[in-house]
């Protein structure tokens, strides 16, 4: 079977919003980068795979401040617009995953978002 042309790929994948099939394709193209590498190689030859990892980071850190959110609101805490400025300028993975397991069991939204861990705190697990 001959290989697809770009027109007829773009055909089969065009554009979407759709979470799930975002999702399905992040996880084809690290399925592929991990089979393939030679792909791997003239990724990071033509200086792509650098893009594709930053994106991979955005996207955790998208989903951990979505996480932090969902605790919080599940325990009936409600973020005031200055709080919720907080968790969106935050760029670093670790305070993120610091904040989600401080909201688990913070009694206000600002317990959990602390900058630093309380007397006795257990340090977080390396979430990458």
């Amino acid at each position: 079977m001959p290989p697809l042309s770009r027109e007829e790929l773009e055909r089969k994948f065009p554009p979407t919003d759709d979470p799930i099939r975002l999702e399905n394709r992040r996880q084809l193209i690290w399925l592929l980068l991990a089979t393939t590498p030679q792909l791997k190689q003239e990724l990071l030859a033509e200086g792509r795979l650098k893009g594709l990892l930053e994106a991979r980071l955005e996207g955790r850190l998208i989903q951990a401040r979505a996480s932090v959110r969902q605790v919080l609101s599940s325990r009936g805490l409600t973020l005031s617009p200055a709080e919720e400025d907080q968790i969106e300028a935050c760029a670093d993975l670790v305070t993120l995953v610091r904040w989600h397991e401080q909201a688990i069991s913070a009694t206000t939204v600002a317990e959990a978002l602390r900058t630093q861990a309380g007397p006795g705190a257990r340090p977080s697990a390396d979430p990458v």
